[in-house]
């Protein structure tokens, strides 16, 4: 029973990561849209209130839009110069970026609710439906 258990966490950690790896290409997806006719300064103040939010220098990986905002400036180094920020530090393994954790979370919860709608659908007992 315990394999069991075990089995099926690293099933909805699978799960969940591919999820949270999907819905952030489609939130960068959506940033480069939506900012396309945005002007060179409003994407380097964006990158200067991620930096002051996350309290330090981020690599273009670690946040939303920020592999569009190096296309545009030709480099992340450009665009860290343009902003007038220290120099970023290593860029970390993407599921130990705030921005993987956080959207890792929203995820785990939507995943964990489709779970218990599915589960009460195939149960209609359990939900207290006749």
């Amino acid at each position: 029973m315990e394999n069991k258990t075990f089995q099926e966490g690293r099933s909805f950690n699978r799960k969940v990561i591919g999820r949270t790896k999907e819905a952030l290409r489609a939130l960068n997806v959506q940033f480069a849209q939506e900012h396309a006719e945005g002007s060179d300064d409003m994407l380097l103040e964006y990158v200067r209130q991620e930096a002051v939010r996350f309290g330090f220098t981020p690599n273009a990986g670690e946040i939303i839009g920020g592999a569009y905002i190096s296309s545009r400036f030709g480099g992340w180094k450009h665009v860290i110069a343009a902003a007038g920020l220290p120099s970023p530090k290593r860029q970390r393994p993407i599921t130990s970026r705030k921005i993987f954790q956080d959207e890792f979370e929203r995820q785990t919860r939507l995943y964990a609710r489709e779970l218990r709608e599915q589960e009460a659908g195939e149960h209609p007992e359990k939900a207290g439906k006749p």
